[in-house]
């Protein structure tokens, strides 16, 4: 796609990985709590894959129905002309990488 940039690409891998381990901690978090209450190994192995796998369709959900992951992207676009405006130190060449750099489509 010529439009897709390496912010879309950036955005979209951060916010897929902060949803990834946020799933992840949630399952491994519910293990450990039942594997406090019961001592059948195989229990808490079963409750991790279960309960990461809730939390990774509810944390999609709520993506989709918020619209973090278009709005990191977003944010990330802007984040040139946000430096610029707010004139901090090293920010003309900041512009000048990130375009050189990440403007690019991938």
């Amino acid at each position: 796609n010529d439009e897709k940039t390496m912010y879309d690409l950036v955005g979209a891998i951060g916010v897929e990985a902060v949803k990834g381990g946020l799933a992840m901690a949630f399952g491994v978090a519910v293990a450990t709590a039942v594997g406090l209450a019961f001592t059948i190994a195989v229990l808490p192995l079963l409750v991790v894959v279960v309960g990461t796998a809730v939390a990774a369709i509810g944390l999609n959900w709520l993506d989709g129905h918020y619209g973090v992951k278009d709005a990191v992207i977003s944010t990330l676009k802007e984040l040139p002309e946000i430096v610029k405006r707010t004139g901090l130190r090293g920010a003309t060449a900041f512009d000048v990488n990130v375009k050189r750099w990440v403007g690019r489509a991938y």
